[in-house]
């Protein structure tokens, strides 16, 4: 780079006047630009030109090609023979210069303009091939620099559709794909600038639709009657296969059975019992898709309670059981096993759970659950089933609380003994009054305390997990003397 060069030219005719004119010479070294267009699918591009040999800096300019807009890159001290933006560039068409600088701040001319075609698809999120079980689901992307809208494009691959879907103008990150048939799909998206300038198309995302049998059920006349497998009709499928399981006796596919037409299948060869059920859709061409989720119903028996975990720290905890053929509502018994006694006890819950609207607190559990069908007939209660409620916050409350019942047990025990004249310490322990209150009122370690006072092993009382009823009958407490007892209330 030497610069522009400047002479002065001067004649000095004899006769006549001076005549003097100035010429200036342009420095014709520019840097260039190798190649032709520039494509690229990156929003912050590398620019490369060649050195110049004096050169200490360089200049770029950018300006949109189809916009007025003009200083988009205007950076003047760069100090290698490239340049890469410091923010990303919108999709869209640019022009680009260069020129150099000496030292002395001699400036080079700008190179000729160079094109360059920033066309960045966009990033569809989520993974590159995955399934889905509903026909209807969303597909979206990360915004893309420069974007006023996006193309959205979809292929049928499973049987070779172009354009199942197309949307060419979609405004935000986002598009609702409603009413698929089952199979697999190819889809691509591409930006549009407000000035029409178009980025490439993204990569190709492959969603499945497989979807699966919901909303799975029985029904029945009664608790008593044969019970009907019933699902919602899965569009596009042909047929359906079903496969049950008997979870009392641990025999797999005891219903296997496929070509069902319909969406429902009457269970007519089923005892009494607990089971699994599971159900598949299969197309016109047989294809094969998903098994549904696992549905565990009971047939003619009580109820298996699924939740609450056995240790939580919700007050309000989720209580879930199974669902029983013929049931139109269930009963529901919750009782404290520290003292307080029944604490929730709904008789119309018409779904198979429930959720309390106010805290238990901390504490010890036990639930119960029985069915009933629309003539009122019930099945027997279910099993028993033990849970803690832990709060930090009420910690203390529940350590005293746990003491207090001990020291009321171990009056009560006391009291017992001295009225027992005629009794041993082993025949007034073996009351089933007092068995039931040391089961419903303690925890193992106040069990074992209690024990001490007889000598005899804590295992010689039950478990919680094993109460003396196996019902929380109002009668059977009242039969033992322990429902106005502060202990079990």
């Amino acid at each position: 780079i030497d610069g522009n060069q400047t002479v002065t030219i001067s004649a000095f005719p004899a006769g006549l006047a001076t005549r003097t004119t100035t010429l200036t010479v342009t420095d014709a070294s520019v840097p260039v630009i190798p190649g032709g267009i520039i494509d690229t699918n990156s929003t912050m591009p590398t620019i490369t030109w060649n050195a110049m040999d004096n050169a200490t800096r360089y200049a770029v300019w950018a300006n949109y090609a189809s916009g007025p807009t003009n200083g988009i890159i205007n950076v003047s001290n760069i100090s290698t023979n490239s340049y890469t933006p410091t923010t990303e560039l919108g999709i869209g068409v640019y022009w680009i210069w260069v020129r150099g600088f000496t030292s002395s701040n001699a400036a080079s001319a700008w190179s000729t303009p160079k094109m360059m075609r920033v066309k960045t698809p966009p990033s569809i999120t989520g993974a590159a091939n995955r399934t889905v079980t509903d026909p209807d689901f969303s597909v979206s992307w990360e915004a893309l620099p420069g974007a006023a809208y996006y193309d959205v494009w979809v292929d049928q691959l499973s049987t070779s559709t172009s354009a199942y879907f197309r949307n060419s103008h979609v405004n935000g990150t986002s598009v609702d794909l409603t009413g698929f048939e089952p199979g697999k799909y190819g889809i691509w998206v591409r930006g549009f600038t407000a000035r029409g300038d178009v980025g490439n198309w993204s990569p190709r995302t492959t969603i499945t639709v497989a979807p699966t049998a919901q909303n799975v059920n029985v029904t029945a006349a009664s608790v008593t009657s044969t019970p009907t497998l019933n699902w919602d009709a899965i569009p596009g499928m042909s047929t359906y296969a079903v496969w049950v399981n008997n979870l009392s006796t641990g025999t797999a596919a005891v219903v296997n059975q496929t070509g069902i037409a319909t969406n429902s299948l009457e269970l007519s060869s089923l005892p009494a019992g607990s089971y699994v059920a599971w159900i598949q859709g299969i197309d016109a061409s047989n294809n094969k898709y998903a098994w549904s989720s696992p549905y565990r119903f009971e047939i003619g028996i009580a109820a298996k309670i699924l939740t609450p975990a056995s240790s939580q720290s919700s007050g309000t905890p989720l209580f879930s059981w199974t669902q029983v053929a013929g049931a139109t509502r269930y009963e529901l018994w919750v009782s404290s096993l520290n003292g307080a006694g029944r604490v929730i006890h709904e008789t119309n819950v018409t779904a198979t759970q429930f959720t309390p609207a106010t805290s238990l607190g901390s504490g010890n559990y036990r639930m119960w659950v029985r069915a009933f069908d629309s003539s009122n007939a019930s099945t027997g209660w279910s099993a028993s089933y033990d849970f803690d409620l832990v709060d930090a916050d009420n910690g203390q409350m529940k350590d005293a609380l746990e003491k207090w019942t001990l020291e009321m047990l171990e009056a009560r025990l006391v009291s017992r003994l001295s009225e027992a004249a005629d009794e041993t310490v082993e025949q007034v322990f073996a009351q089933p009054d007092l068995i039931e209150a040391i089961n419903h009122s303690t925890g193992q370690e106040q069990r074992q305390q209690v024990t001490q006072l007889r000598g005899i092993a804590p295992g010689a009382f039950r478990d919680p997990s094993s109460s003396i009823v196996d019902s929380p009958s109002e009668d059977f407490l009242l039969a033992q003397g322990l429902v106005a007892d502060p202990i079990v209330r």
